[in-house]
């Protein structure tokens, strides 16, 4: 799952992503986003998508969305495929 979210995630050019080893989250950076608890609202209402905004980890962490990964390959990919259009 893990290789899945990374993988699908880094396609995106404007994608940079980090994932700890041994979490089961990625956090990532999208070139161009000021707001993330903004970017986090609009995916889930045009996607259906829940992820975190980094903020709810820390202030210091504005700017990243985190991205959970401890659920089925299946549902992970059907995620990745309804956010490309706001990744791209």
């Amino acid at each position: 799952a893990r290789d899945l979210v990374i993988q699908g995630l880094s396609r995106f050019p404007r994608v940079q992503v980090a994932a700890p080893p041994g979490a089961f989250y990625a956090f990532f950076r999208l070139d161009g986003m000021k707001d993330g608890l903004g970017f986090c609202k609009d995916l889930v209402a045009k996607t259906g998508v829940g992820l975190a905004p980094g903020t709810a980890f820390g202030a210091e962490a504005e700017g990243y969305i985190r991205f959970c990964y401890a659920s089925s390959e299946q549902r992970l990919s059907e995620a990745l495929t309804r956010m490309e259009p706001l990744l791209k």
